[in-house]
């Protein structure tokens, strides 16, 4: 009987000793390593982008075909904008102009050929265009800064690849 007054005594000081503070702080550094380690990696602007940009040309070679209506892609160092054929003229469409985050230099191929963007868009053209039967101008399109490089190479069927590093 004297041990269960022993452990309930009042004079006794409560508290966690060193020992039980020690684990617990090892618990949460665990814990917060873990959390930490689970985060995804920073992906590289340049690589988010071109793979919006892939993903919207396809939207446009869908569109083209569903609308029955020829779309295109007007590219500039900044940021591109899908167009539409209406009216015998190629017109913006507000809601599909974008802006590149972290200007990345681009440069697009057509047949072999460098494509002077500059020069396309005072010729009002789109460089990439997409008819009503889901043809399309077939390119490569290279954005790249110091730190990564994206490629996205268009079919004449429409289809978009994307290749991750490399050259040219």
């Amino acid at each position: 009987m004297s041990g269960f007054l022993h452990r309930f005594n009042p004079h006794r000081q409560a508290g966690f000793t060193l020992v039980e503070v020690m684990v617990v702080l090892l618990i949460i550094g665990l814990m917060a390593g873990a959390v930490t380690l689970s985060f995804p990696p920073q992906r590289e602007p340049v690589l988010v982008q071109g793979e919006k940009l892939a993903t919207r040309l396809q939207l446009a070679s869908q569109s083209s075909v569903v609308e029955h209506t020829p779309f295109g892609v007007k590219l500039e160092e900044t940021g591109y904008v899908i167009v539409k054929f209406k009216d015998n003229a190629w017109s913006e469409i507000a809601q599909y102009t974008y802006d590149m985050d972290d200007t990345p230099a681009i440069t697009l191929m057509e047949n072999g050929a460098i494509i002077d963007l500059e020069a396309a868009n005072k010729a009002n053209i789109p460089v990439i265009r997409y008819d009503t039967t889901g043809l399309a101008t077939p390119f490569t399109l290279s954005m790249a800064t110091s730190r990564a490089r994206i490629r996205i190479v268009g079919a004449v069927d429409g289809r978009v690849e994307l290749i991750y590093g490399g050259g040219p």
